[in-house]
């Protein structure tokens, strides 16, 4: 007895049926097996498979781009903060290094800040438009010993984040920055 198998039928060839439906019945069987084997061959997406990927990524960047924004304010703030400290340690150097006075002076118009020694701009800082900066004292001299003419503390913040830093000048003439700390509603 032989049978010509099928994944949905099974025909058994010795039956004593008529021979013209053993040969629709088999053509039946190689016609679904065809069907069957086209359908599991064509690879791809559908359009509405691609169209959900696509909302879905949508959805995912809308939610994701407030929080990419406030990152990278946040690194404004600590990048522009980490220089003017650099000014700061690079007055204080100077001064003794050269053995001459060093000046670290604020222009507010400019937002800039300037180190000068000997009446020469040496460096200086502009601090970014989107920050704030603000200073209990507008001029620092750094003496040739490293002491400074006043203590003091420089801030340097961002409304957006709600974020400071502060250095702080001791009158011996070092410095410490601290930060970030978060603004309260009453201090933006």
């Amino acid at each position: 007895m032989k049978l010509l198998l099928n994944a949905c039928h099974a025909v058994n060839l010795t039956d004593h049926r008529d021979r013209r439906e053993l040969d629709s019945q088999s053509s039946y069987i190689a016609s679904t097996t065809r069907r069957v084997v086209l359908m599991r061959s064509v690879k791809g997406f559908t359009l509405i498979e691609l169209m959900v990927v696509v909302v879905l990524l949508g959805i995912f960047a809308s939610l994701a781009v407030p929080s990419f924004n406030r990152m990278i304010e946040k690194n404004r703030v600590e990048a522009a903060s980490s220089e003017l400290y650099r000014l700061v340690l690079a007055a204080r150097s100077d001064a003794v290094n050269k053995r001459s006075a060093a000046t670290l002076s604020y222009t507010a118009a400019a937002r800039t800040w300037q180190l000068s020694q000997g009446g020469a701009t040496v460096r200086q800082f502009v601090v970014p438009a989107s920050l704030g900066s603000s200073q209990t004292q507008n001029s620092l001299i750094f003496r040739p010993d490293g002491t400074v003419s006043a203590a003091a503390t420089l801030k340097v913040s961002s409304d957006k984040t709600a974020t400071e830093y502060a250095i702080g000048i001791q009158r011996s003439g070092s410095a410490r920055m601290t930060g970030p700390t978060t603004l309260t509603t009453s201090e933006l």
